[in-house]
Formats: C-alpha cells, structure tokens, sequence
C-alpha cells in the first residue's frame, strides 16, 4: 500500500509537474506568441518605412535627372549666350570702326564746306571793303572836283 501511496504521490507530483511544466509551456507560448507578434509589427514598418525610402530614392533620382537636364539646357543655352555676346560684341566693333570712318569723312567734307565758306566770306568782305574803298576814292574825287568847281565859279564871280 505504501508503494500504491507513493506511486500516487509520485503520479500527482508527476500530474503537478506536468501541469506546471504546460502552464510554463504556455505562457512562454504565449509570451512568444506575443513577441514575434510585435516583432512583425516592428518588421512590418520597417518593411513600409524601407518602401518609402525606396520610393523616395526613386524620386529622389527622377529630380536629379530632371535637374541634371535642366543644368545641361542651361549650360547650351548659357554657351549660345557667350557666342552671340561675342558676336554682337564684333558686329558693334565693326559698325563703330565705320561710324568713326563715316562721321570723319563727314566731319572732314563739313571742314571743307567751312573753309570753303570762311574763304569765300574772306574774298566777299575784301572785295566788298575794295568797293568801299573805291566808292571813298571817287566820293573824294567828287568833293574835289566840287572843291576846284567852287574855286573856278569863285574866280568867276
């Protein structure tokens, strides 16, 4: 009996242990259960959070090549910019040179026109000063011969 006694303790240490053993299964079950729970909630964004950057990244490369285009457009445009500066910039050389050439030649041919003009001003004011000088010349005369007129009817009278 003593052994129908101690296996029966033994079978309900056994049954305890058992017991013990399964509730520590499952809690550690279910704690684990729980974890890997979090753990594919963490995954689960991270997963979402890595698909943003992805997205993001691929975003990121279509505006830099965007740009990278744009750069480019503006470094031709910037280059046909330079050439026509340069142009121009010959183009107002040029037609200075033949302004200056234009606006000497003018300036020159007005000089004659002037010196044309001062000459024949000059010969005109001589030629006017010889009449006065001859019209004074035969307005002394007159008065001369009025002088030895007056003289002569003078004796007369």
């Amino acid at each position: 009996m003593f052994n129908k006694v101690a296996e029966g303790v033994v079978q309900g240490i056994l049954i305890a242990a058992i017991g013990f053993s399964t509730a520590t299964v499952w809690k550690a079950f279910q704690s684990s259960t729980e974890d890997l729970r979090i753990a594919k909630s963490q995954l689960n964004s991270q997963v979402q959070r890595n698909q943003q950057l992805i997205d993001f990244n691929k975003n990121q490369k279509e505006v830099n090549a965007e740009l990278l285009s744009i750069t480019n457009q503006q470094s031709e445009d910037l280059k046909k910019l330079a050439e026509t500066i340069v142009s121009l910039n010959a183009t107002v050389q040029k037609l200075s040179t033949q302004l200056k050439v234009k606006v000497d030649k003018t300036v020159s041919e007005k000089l004659v026109e002037v010196e044309k003009s001062v000459e024949s001003r000059k010969a005109t004011s001589a030629s006017v000063q010889q009449q006065q000088q001859q019209q004074q010349l035969i307005y002394g005369q007159m008065q001369q011969q009025q002088q030895q007129q007056q003289q002569i009817q003078q004796k007369w009278h």
